[in-house]
């Protein structure tokens, strides 16, 4: 038969469960991070990059691919968005010497933050919990470009604090959709 919504699990948790690692490698380079945490990281950015293109990338994209075949649109867009977003973050990171910015990175996150806003608007009719990790994502996305653009100290901690909220709203988010999953009805709100 024909592969749909009802005929295998729901993607999401599996993209969800991406973001945490990707927050747990790639927060702790940020100033807004305890300066403790940051000397115990140190300059992590090819690492980082690495992580980004062989785990979070490659998770994102299969969510997004299983998201249409299900015929989610909140799901496999908002995972399509995610996967190319960490895909180009990972390249750009990279390629680019430790703590450099990038005003073409920056002009590209404020466009993902843009785009992460339709699935994030399609998910507020009724999938609150998809709704806030996306919208969460879109101003995470947002605040990393304007650093990307200024250089700025200020919008770097906003966007590591954000990156921080969003890591755990992203566990949250993975654990009550494998449980409604599972269960086959709401557990978690």
């Amino acid at each position: 038969g024909e592969f749909g919504r009802g005929q295998a699990g729901d993607p999401r948790p599996l993209g969800d469960g991406g973001e945490p690692v990707k927050g747990a490698v790639h927060v702790p380079v940020q100033p807004a991070t305890p300066p403790v945490l940051r000397e115990v990281v140190g300059e992590l950015g090819q690492d980082v990059a690495l992580v980004l293109l062989g785990f979070v990338f490659p998770l994102q994209l299969l969510a997004a691919v299983f998201g249409f075949l299900g015929r989610d649109v909140v799901a496999g867009t908002g995972m399509g968005i995610l996967a190319g977003t960490w895909l180009s973050v990972g390249l750009v990171t990279l390629t680019s010497p430790p703590g450099a910015t990038s005003d073409a990175l920056g002009l590209f996150l404020l466009i993902a933050a843009v785009a992460m806003l339709v699935p994030a608007a399609a998910a507020g009719m009724g999938k609150l919990v998809a709704f806030a990790v996306l919208a969460t994502t879109a101003l995470r996305f947002a605040t990393t470009g304007l650093h990307q653009l200024t250089g700025s100290g200020v919008w770097e901690d906003v966007a590591g604090l954000t990156g921080l909220g969003l890591c755990a709203l992203a566990v949250y988010a993975a654990l009550a959709m494998a449980l409604e999953d599972t269960a086959r009805e709401t557990r978690l709100p």
